[in-house]
């Protein structure tokens, strides 16, 4: 893809995104396929050559979009809207443009880590001090999550 190709796709996928928001709450909130439909949607081996960017808006609407879940929809009543406005969908295409990755290698981010699992740690046995009938496999579920 070359400049030029990346300018009109990147339009094209920005009015795509853009349509989609706003007739969001015209999907249905759940897919209406079966499980394991995508895989025989696709074809057994991978492609020689590049496809048309055309080609891929049109297989993303004809087979990706009938499996989405729409979460982000106002008739979806079991999340709540995050990373989805249009200045965060804006704010993701700038920092995939510059290679952005989000940490910093200044920021301990490890040290931060570790302070968080003792906090979690202190935090349960704080709690089972209080109430010897609860243990760690009931009160961590209920704790900010860390995933790695």
């Amino acid at each position: 893809m070359d400049a030029q190709q990346f300018r009109e796709f990147g339009k094209a996928a920005i009015d795509l995104m853009a349509d989609y928001v706003e007739n969001i709450r015209d999907h249905d909130v759940l897919p209406s396929v079966e499980p394991g439909y995508l895989i025989n949607a696709l074809p057994q081996d991978a492609p020689e050559q590049p496809e048309d960017w055309k080609d891929i808006l049109k297989d993303f609407n004809q087979t990706i979009m009938p499996g989405i879940t729409h979460w982000q929809s106002p008739q979806f009543h079991a999340f709540y809207p995050t990373g989805s406005s249009y200045a965060s969908i804006v704010g993701n295409i700038l920092g995939d443009g510059l290679s952005v990755i989000g940490l910093s290698w200044g920021s301990a981010s490890e040290a931060t880590l570790v302070a968080l699992l003792a906090a979690k740690d202190k935090t349960v046995r704080r709690i089972t001090k209080t109430d010897p009938t609860l243990d760690e496999d009931y009160i961590k579920p209920k704790l900010v999550g860390i995933y790695i």
